[in-house]
């Protein structure tokens, strides 16, 4: 089993001062069966010069170029040439720990289609971690509801059994950011197991201005990610571990939680065109009508109903006229409670 070739894709733009470093930790591996398929998304500087000496050096390096299409075009590209049994991603300013697919390849089980392994954030500043960055779960696990929502969604510190990718025609959107959400959730619940390897071996590196930390008109596109999940499900259909019930509970967490990411990443101004989208989604897939109070917060309101109750992405406040008596406000991974304006609970959210 230790045998199985995997296959590296690099989408690089613009990357020449990090991707020596990507590329000389991916091939200095300690686990030598691998390819290694660099994807040039239209660089203006001299990443491809970068690229090309390398596939020089090392006949395991495959250098593609396409114009500007995006991370996700990019990786498309790259999983359509690639041959090895696993797949996996690394993002070329990012770069791994050289015993990384020595480790991983632990888990190269006839029933383990994703394997897992910890990231560590950094900046110039030094290390940047963050408890989504881990996972608590060790070896083979069967895939459940609950261990689809309990861990990140990277497609980088992962190892994706290509057959898996084949059988369920796997892509990344093309011209939307957060599309590591939608090729997430359109493979991993249809995996048979699991493999956690909990230790920290992608080292990711956080630079300002990265979509994952933009507010800007584009965190919209969260809200265009849960439609198109939301979509293939339908489709295609979930296993049954899910629930033969829909709206599964899954839609109904995918849906709201990618909202309230569209209304937290973006300006107010958007708020009110967000909500009613979310509204007309919500209703299409039956998820408003399934769960009325989860979905309160994008519901029509008038000044009749804001006498009574109010409900946003974080708040939920119940009125006498206008007057606020109790409200849940959820801050900083906590619940606060009040009761006429004291704080009377908090709670830890898990």
């Amino acid at each position: 089993m230790k045998t199985q070739k995997i296959s590296v894709i690099i989408p690089v733009y613009n990357t020449a001062a990090y991707i020596g470093q990507c590329l000389d930790s991916v091939l200095g591996q300690t686990y030598s069966n691998i390819e290694v398929i660099c994807v040039n998304d239209g660089s203006v500087d001299n990443s491809l010069e970068i690229l090309e000496s390398y596939a020089k050096r090392d006949q395991r390096v495959k250098v593609l170029t396409q114009k500007n299409q995006g991370q996700g075009e990019a990786r498309n590209n790259g999983l359509k040439v690639a041959s090895g049994e696993w797949i996996t991603y690394v993002d070329s300013d990012d770069y791994i720990a050289l015993d990384t697919y020595e480790k991983a390849s632990e888990g190269m089980l006839d029933d383990v289609d994703i394997i897992w392994y910890d990231l560590i954030g950094f900046t110039s500043k030094g290390e940047k971690d963050h408890p989504y960055f881990h996972s608590s779960y060790t070896g083979k696990r069967k895939v459940t509801k609950q261990l689809i929502l309990a861990t990140n969604l990277y497609p980088v510190n992962k190892l994706w059994r290509k057959s898996m990718l084949d059988e369920h025609k796997a892509w990344f959107p093309a011209g939307l950011i957060y599309e590591d959400a939608y090729f997430y959730f359109t493979v991993a619940p249809y995996a048979r197991h699991f493999y956690f390897v909990q230790e920290r071996m992608y080292f990711y590196r956080q630079r300002e201005g990265s979509t994952m930390n933009t507010f800007s008109p584009r965190g919209a596109e969260h809200l265009s990610i849960a439609e198109l999940i939301l979509k293939h499900f339908r489709e295609v259909g979930l296993p049954p571990i899910f629930g033969t019930k829909r709206p599964a509970i899954l839609e109904r967490i995918i849906f709201i939680r990618y909202t309230q990411h569209s209304l937290s990443t973006t300006p107010e101004r958007m708020h009110r065109d967000i909500i009613n989208r979310a509204y007309k989604i919500g209703k299409e897939y039956g998820i408003i009508d399934a769960f009325p109070k989860e979905t309160a917060f994008i519901r029509p309101r008038n000044f009749f109903t804001e006498l009574f109750y109010k409900r946003t992405d974080k708040l939920i406040q119940y009125n006498f006229f206008g007057i606020p008596i109790l409200s849940h406000i959820r801050k900083n991974g906590k619940k606060i409670t009040r009761l006429f304006g004291i704080k009377i609970k908090k709670k830890i959210y898990s």
